[in-house]
């Protein structure tokens, strides 16, 4: 699968990025608000009761090969110690609050060791937790107000990283880059860094290789090696054919959509004359594709790619 992981990564991501944003609105006002103890002991409780129910729904949505690489123990142990910070909150036990926050924090320490690993699907339960450590800082105040800023400046900042990328996939796939959608993100409108996600265009197949063609025409046919290049839906490389009259290297480029494939030479060296390709096919699967050829000269024929 072509980006479907780096995508998969990328919701699994922003699912954090939606939490900590009200994690610091909530932070923001517990600072400035004369609202009571106990009142904002039921916002915060929500929030928590909110934030674990995001990390489940987004590992029940998550690939396979995301999971595999977080620790399910240490997962379950962040979402346990979130959920035993909710109770505290839910019975009163204010003078017992940070002292057990403080454990959270460990998960929260953990996770960003991970993330120092450069795994990124650990970014999640780091922002989540540390998320929830400031909101419960600013709950019992001992948070100070840079506390909240360095939360902020995080998620602006991975949030611009999230933009670069995406938007360079766009540009790789050219598609137009939706600047008011930025603008969205950037203000924190809610669910927009998801729509922005979802303008990722994947394609089922990596073409990237060496292959085998195969080709049956009315000028005959020829067999021949082939190697690709695939960057987004693009496709570069050329292929080599021995003749009677020597070697011939085609340079060719397509595109790929869907199941889809269309291959053009647009470029060949040779000792003589040579009459350019096209290729158009159905992808089978990721080792195998086979339709139509034609050339310049409007020799139409078969052929078939095999992966080497």
């Amino acid at each position: 699968m072509i980006i479907s992981e780096a995508v998969a990564i990328l919701k699994f991501i922003s699912v954090g990025l939606d939490v900590a944003d009200k994690a610091l609105d909530l932070s923001k006002d517990f600072v400035t608000s004369i609202k009571s103890q106990e009142d904002k002991a039921i916002e915060l409780e929500g929030l928590m009761k909110k934030s674990t129910l995001s990390i489940q729904q987004a590992i029940n949505d998550s690939e396979n090969s995301i999971i595999d690489k977080l620790e399910q123990d240490k997962l379950e142990e962040l979402i346990s110690r979130i959920k035993n910070v909710m109770l505290l909150l839910k019975i009163g036990k204010q003078e017992q609050l940070l002292s057990y926050v403080l454990t959270l924090q460990e998960s929260v320490d953990y996770a960003e060791n991970r993330l120092k690993e450069s795994k990124k699907q650990w970014f999640l339960p780091y922002i989540v937790g540390k998320a929830m450590v400031t909101a419960t800082f600013s709950y019992i105040g001992e948070t100070e107000e840079e506390a909240i800023h360095h939360l902020q400046n995080m998620v602006r900042q991975t949030k611009i990283q999230i933009l670069d990328e995406i938007s360079c996939k766009l540009y790789e796939f050219g598609k137009p880059i939706p600047w008011d959608l930025i603008g969205d993100v950037l203000d924190n409108k809610e669910n927009s860094i998801h729509q922005f996600i979802e303008l990722i265009p994947t394609t089922t197949f990596d073409l990237t290789g060496e292959w085998k063609l195969k080709q049956t025409d009315t000028s005959g046919g020829l067999v021949a090696n082939v190697y690709l290049i695939q960057h987004g839906n693009r496709l570069y490389g050329h292929f080599l054919i021995t003749t009677k009259s020597g070697q011939v290297q085609e340079f060719i480029e397509g595109t790929v959509e869907g199941d889809n494939m269309d291959l053009c030479g647009i470029w060949y060296k040779a000792s003589q004359g040579y009459n350019l390709d096209r290729w158009k096919g159905k992808i089978r699967d990721a080792n195998y594709i086979a339709g139509e050829s034609s050339d310049v000269q409007k020799a139409v024929g078969n052929f078939k790619l095999q992966r080497v």
